[in-house]
């Protein structure tokens, strides 16, 4: 019994440690990459411009997104167009967001930052472990990103996400004659593309966790 309670008691510690180091990691890159200067617009599609550094590449584009290839890890990218639009014709509606349990969040991180338009955003950046795989979020009104990585890449891919948001031009006018239609994007339709853009062409998302027990981990508001 006093076995298996010490061990129990180190592997508790353990995870807290590690935890820990997550946070501080990302800690300390959100507030570097918060001090820097927003970057000027290089892309630009019909709806939106954004910047990316030399170090991070375009994977492929849609009108709502786009997926890039930062060190080997895959970001997703979204507008937010159901915030867009709730903003614009629904003030105060709540709109629908992917959530895990809050038992598998071992880190996040919130502020606001300014674009190069003057424009000031705030921001919620949750990781989630699943199988020893984290999933990390970036939560703003006007744009939506996902990545999934092992701990070590975490904190820089969550500094990246910022990066590109403070340098994302949006043209709400666009976004709004685009998309406000009686049949606009679902909330379900748009919270499982964040999730399926990510992975391989002939994938899932179970696949990258290695997990058959995902969507019954997952909560899709509606």
């Amino acid at each position: 019994m006093k076995k298996f309670l010490l061990l129990l008691l180190f592997v508790c510690v353990g995870c807290s440690i590690q935890n820990s180091s997550i946070q501080d990691a990302l800690n300390t890159e959100m507030n570097l990459a918060y001090d820097e200067i927003p970057q000027t617009t290089k892309y630009r599609n019909d709806l939106y411009a954004y910047y990316l550094a030399p170090d991070v590449g375009r994977v492929s584009a849609t009108q709502m997104g786009n997926t890039f290839n930062y060190n080997g890890n895959l970001i997703q990218m979204n507008l937010n167009v159901q915030k867009i639009i709730n903003d614009k014709y629904y003030e105060g509606k709540e709109y629908a967001n992917i959530h895990f349990p809050d038992e598998l969040k071992v880190a996040s991180f919130e502020g606001v930052f300014d674009t190069l338009e003057q424009e000031t955003h705030p921001y919620v950046i949750d990781v989630f472990e699943i199988n020893n795989q984290y999933y990390t979020t970036f939560k703003s009104d006007h744009v939506l990103f996902g990545s999934i990585s092992n701990k070590h890449s975490v904190a820089s891919i969550a500094a990246e996400m910022l990066r590109i948001a403070k340098s994302l031009d949006v043209d709400y006018n666009a976004v709004v004659t685009k998309f406000s239609t009686k049949d606009v994007i679902t909330y379900e339709s748009t919270s499982i593309d964040l999730f399926e853009n990510i992975v391989p062409e002939e994938g899932n998302i179970e696949e990258l966790f290695k997990t058959d027990e995902f969507n019954n981990i997952v909560d899709i508001d509606e």
